[in-house]
């Protein structure tokens, strides 16, 4: 059975945010310039069970059981989450088995369906992503899946942001020469300030190395002039804000070399933000990182992280 749950990962936003991957690698409706993980080489459109919600589910319980309770429980990983079929389930099945509340990392891109709308609902918060309101821009940064069409995604967006009831957080991937423009940042911010129930917006920038080299790092001073150029009175954050990120997890044993490598396929990491997640003695880590790139398992990153190869 392939292990759908990883971290507690450190996060800014989200504290100490248990992940769960929805998605069988790496299938998603985008294939983005900007991705931290590999390419995207299964798109997909339509909605699938890739495995039963039951499995995930009875992972999420034992691994519930030997580690301190996290901030969130959060669907991310791979791919894009909303095409788990499976999605309001897995949700539903969350609420049973522990009150720490869950969060949903989307690209939006599904939002037209109202199946995925309702399912999402049974999210405290739902982090969706609109980097540009005009479609040439849009293809040419997230390289969308044939099928998925940009008006839709506008209209799910709005239709989800009226009727979800939680945090609705929309991220914007800033990527230079592509959506920073001020005309591109003038349309965009027109088209959210009449985007109901939008409570707060979060400035991302290629801090970890993008599978595109190409995309270069916008700089905080680059993210804090979009910040204002936008004109948005609801929160805006970025990548650069100093928020301190949550104190190290603890758990009942040491991570296996498998536990590493499925939070790596998920989310590139230095050892120090390994010691983080897993706990424990840095050597330990340091040991296994080691072996792992001894036998070409994963590689280190010109930032540091560590990715499978």
């Amino acid at each position: 059975m392939t292990a759908r749950v990883f971290g507690p990962v450190p996060s800014r936003r989200l504290g100490r945010s248990l992940g769960l991957d929805l998605t069988p690698a790496k299938t998603c409706t985008y294939d983005c310039r900007y991705c931290q993980l590999s390419a995207t080489d299964h798109p997909a459109t339509e909605r699938c069970m890739f495995f039963p919600p039951e499995e995930l589910l009875a992972e999420l319980r034992e691994t519930l059981s030997r580690i301190e309770t996290p901030d969130w429980i959060t669907c991310s990983g791979t791919g894009e989450p909303t095409l788990y079929a499976g999605l309001g389930t897995i949700l539903r099945g969350i609420r049973e088995l522990s009150q720490v509340p869950i969060c949903v990392i989307t690209n939006g891109s599904l939002l037209n369906r109202p199946d995925v709308r309702a399912d999402l609902c049974f999210a405290e918060r739902v982090l969706p992503t609109l980097c540009s309101v005009h479609e040439a821009t849009w293809k040419a940064i997230h390289r969308p899946a044939t099928g998925i069409i940009f008006h839709d995604l506008l209209n799910g967006l709005r239709a989800f942001g009226a009727m979800y009831p939680g945090m609705l957080e929309l991220e914007i991937f800033v990527c230079p020469g592509l959506n920073d423009t001020p005309e591109e940042i003038a349309a965009l911010g027109a088209w959210l300030r009449d985007l109901p129930g939008l409570d707060a917006v979060y400035l991302n920038a290629a801090v970890r190395s993008p599978v595109d080299t190409s995309v270069p790092q916008a700089d905080a001073a680059h993210l804090d002039g979009i910040r204002h150029a936008l004109g948005l009175r609801v929160p805006v954050t970025t990548a650069f804000d100093h928020t301190p990120l949550p104190r190290a997890t603890t758990s009942k044993r040491p991570p296996t070399t498998r536990e590493l490598l499925e939070l790596l396929k998920r989310h590139p990491c230095t050892i120090e933000q390994l010691q983080r997640v897993f706990g424990g003695e840095l050597e330990f880590l340091q040991r296994l990182a080691r072996d792992l790139i001894e036998t070409k398992t994963v590689e280190r990153r010109q930032d540091g992280t560590l990715a499978p190869l």
